[in-house]
């Protein structure tokens, strides 16, 4: 099925954007039950599996350099939404069958390309978000701000924060790749190179794996910050490593697939060539891979 977005009040319509950047950056988010949708002009639309509109509502017109790029995430019977722009920003969490409003807890940080990530710390839920120059932890039940670091100054942010025992790691193109314990709050280790820009991070067994926009991808202690290997693509890393059948993928922006054995030495074990550009990160469902090239939908697989 296909279905329209339209008619939402509020709506501004069309909107400039960055030709890199589209109307459709941000991905989708489902609960199992619907699907999330969000655009440019700040439309945010849900529907049902079988393509029945559930509910929509514009979040407001944004304004920012490259055009509003931040996903959706779903966690329980919520939908998360950062929403950094120039002329306004704000996090909220919305109940994802009607769309009513939980909380919206304002933000004044400018532009974020990022998207929250929820992770449990003792027995509290808490969500990240990244944005110049900032990392914030707000609580999920209330929105309330918890705590604040500044280690991301200078950075356009789109790298999304990873969390896993006890650290959180954050990176923008022009800041640090900085680690931060969650009880203390305090910046455990932070490196200058080979750190992702636009790409996420991906944290297996210890090992921090990064793809960086000018092409170099790294593997690090993920406790220490020592760097165990770094190596060079012929092109940068927009999309984020993936882990599959036990191999870490990084799809570079010219479509070739970097296939590395986990470990803290390097392996390359293969390339494969898309054909096509591509800047998004793959998803993985059974034993396929479904990359969204520039112009092409790809399902690989048997």
């Amino acid at each position: 099925w296909e279905r329209r977005v339209e008619n939402i009040p509020g709506s501004p319509g069309r909107v400039q954007v960055h030709e890199g950047t589209g109307y459709a950056a941000p991905t989708m988010a489902t609960d199992g039950v619907r699907i999330f949708a969000s655009f440019a002009n700040g439309d945010l639309a849900a529907f049902d599996l079988e393509g029945s509109p559930v509910w929509s509502k514009n979040l407001g017109k944004p304004e920012n350099l490259y055009g509003h790029a931040s996903s959706l995430v779903t966690h329980g019977d919520t939908l998360l939404i950062q929403y950094d722009q120039q002329n306004l920003g704000y996090v909220a969490a919305v109940n994802v069958a009607t769309g009513d409003e939980r909380w919206k807890t304002e933000r004044d940080f400018g532009s974020s390309w990022s998207m929250p990530m929820v992770a449990t710390i003792g027995a509290r839920e808490e969500v990240f978000l990244a944005a110049e120059p900032t990392v914030v932890s707000y609580d999920l039940k209330s929105g309330k701000e918890l705590w604040r670091i500044d280690c991301l100054k200078h950075g356009e942010v789109t790298s999304v924060p990873v969390y896993a025992d006890g650290l959180v790691y954050v990176s923008a193109d022009s800041a640090n790749l900085s680690a931060i314990d969650v009880k203390t709050r305090k910046i455990v280790w932070e490196s200058s190179f080979s750190k992702p820009g636009v790409s996420t991070p991906l944290l297996h067994e210890g090992l921090l794996y990064c793809g960086a926009d000018d092409g170099a991808f790294a593997c690090y202690d993920g406790r220490t910050g020592e760097e165990f290997w770094a190596e060079y693509a012929d092109d940068g890393f927009y999309a984020s490593p993936i882990l599959a059948d036990g191999r870490v993928h990084l799809l570079d922006r010219s479509g070739t697939m970097h296939i590395l054995k986990p470990g803290r030495e390097l392996e390359i074990l293969g390339q494969s060539v898309l054909g096509e550009d591509a800047s998004c990160t793959p998803a993985v469902i059974g034993d396929s891979f479904y990359i969204r090239g520039l112009k092409h939908l790809f399902r690989i697989g048997p």
